[in-house]
């Protein structure tokens, strides 16, 4: 996967809600998913089955689906098994597209790469790489916190396209 553009998001409020934003958008070990803030499935029983775009690498003997998903040196980040009746409905959305899927809802085809993270008084600022701007995210943000002031800010490595959104 290419992360040629480097975005920063910053969140500016009253504690409580930053508190509750960093809930939502990731956990203590990835601190910022898009798959946590627009779930790439929902499974019947509300369970999410988050499976960023990543390299498909086929099928194991016990009918299982294995997807890598490496960083932007290489290093595998995560490997996901899904059974194939699991596949089977997350390809459902785009047949052998889950990269459209992503794109259109998150506005970029991965996972964000090479995180960090600022939090001061009343402020929050991540710093990340990916694939494109993540637009659809930012949108999906501004919807959930709107008591929040959200400004973001990408610059593309590769054509030197820079600008708010």
């Amino acid at each position: 996967m290419i992360y040629d553009y480097h975005n920063i998001i910053r969140f500016q409020g009253d504690e409580d809600h930053l508190t509750e934003m960093e809930e939502v958008v990731g956990t203590p070990d990835h601190p910022l998913s898009f798959a946590k803030i627009i779930p790439f499935l929902t499974t019947s029983e509300d369970e999410h089955l988050s499976l960023p775009a990543c390299k498909y690498n086929g099928m194991t003997k016990n009918n299982t689906h294995i997807f890598v998903g490496r960083n932007r040196n290489g290093i595998i980040q995560f490997q996901r098994e899904l059974k194939s009746s699991d596949f089977t409905e997350a390809m459902s959305f785009r047949p052998n597209c889950m990269m459209c899927w992503c794109t259109e809802n998150w506005g970029c085809n991965s996972e964000p790469d090479e995180i960090s993270i600022c939090r001061t008084e009343g402020k929050i600022t991540y710093d990340f790489f990916s694939s494109s701007p993540p637009y659809g995210i930012i949108n999906r943000l501004r919807e959930i916190f709107p008591e929040l002031h959200i400004s973001a800010y990408f610059h593309s490595m590769q054509d030197e396209r820079a600008g708010y959104y």
